[in-house]
């Protein structure tokens, strides 16, 4: 139940970065939602693999693995979805360093699904 919510989250964190930085942006408000929906699809999915596996080193590289998978899909959607454009290379870089802060804080305020899991556990008993 929390992937709907988490993805819609992203989607909103994605659309106030493209809103606040001037090197990224969209024709309309067509190309600024596909690009937002598919961004936050791209880090979504495979940011709950990563952390399904449990990749400890993720924290050992401060979290540069997630900042990576931001640029490459922040790219992958100017390439893909029209009407959506990236300017110099460093406001991907910011774009992306917005939206890992933005969403580690919307992670760190929404509770895992494991401490959910464990609650309902817990109350059932």
């Amino acid at each position: 139940m929390k992937f709907p919510f988490r993805l819609l989250l992203t989607t909103a964190s994605v659309l106030i970065a493209i809103y606040v930085l001037p090197g990224i942006w969209a024709d309309d408000f067509l190309a600024r939602i596909s690009a937002a929906l598919a961004i936050a699809f791209a880090n979504t999915v495979p940011k709950r693999v990563l952390l399904k596996l449990k990749v400890p080193m993720n924290m050992m590289v401060f979290g540069l693995i997630i900042l990576t998978l931001n640029i490459l899909t922040t790219y992958l959607a100017a390439f893909i979805i029209p009407g959506f454009h990236t300017g110099k290379a460093y406001y991907v870089i910011f774009f992306s360093i917005i939206l890992t802060g933005i969403t580690s804080v919307m992670n760190s305020i929404i509770p895992s699904e494991k401490i959910d899991e464990k609650h309902q556990e817990n109350s059932l008993k």
